[in-house]
């Protein structure tokens, strides 16, 4: 039982330690091609590239993360000039995120920085084993959702 135990906490280690790893190297491939964004903030435009508007609640559910933690996020990115946050048409309650002109002109630039960067990581596994590894991730994402 106390093997189980120290797999489990193991497993929950790496995975946390190798996606700090590659959050680490993503934002140095931003930093080196003057990106004024981090990989975290990188997560907020990715859910906005992807509907041009988004509630910020549902930004926070979407990266799996709490809304005030976005909510200060969003307050850096606006003040980065990377985003204009809005009240909701007809929920007071609701803000609406938008990328602003400059977060919309670096976008292929931050898509080609991360993907060079994650290409990077993961040189050294053949095309196999990525697809193994991707399967698994997206088996522990979907469970119990």
């Amino acid at each position: 039982m106390s093997y189980q135990l120290e797999m489990s906490q193991v497993i929950g280690n790496m995975l946390m330690l190798s996606y700090r790893k590659l959050m680490d190297r993503i934002g140095a491939a931003f930093a080196q091609n003057q990106l004024p964004i981090t990989p975290e903030q990188y997560g907020v435009l990715i859910c906005l590239y992807h509907t041009g508007v988004e509630r910020q609640n549902d930004i926070a559910k979407a990266l799996k993360r709490d809304e005030a933690s976005v909510s200060r996020m969003i307050d850096t990115m606006a003040r980065g000039g990377l985003v204009t946050r809005e009240l909701h048409e007809t929920d007071r309650r609701a803000k609406i995120i938008k990328p602003t002109p400059k977060a919309l002109a670096m976008r292929q630039q931050l898509f080609d920085s991360s993907k060079a960067a994650v290409e990077e990581v993961f040189e050294f596994f053949t095309e196999d084993e990525i697809k193994t590894f991707m399967d698994m991730l997206e088996r522990i994402m979907l469970w119990k959702e």
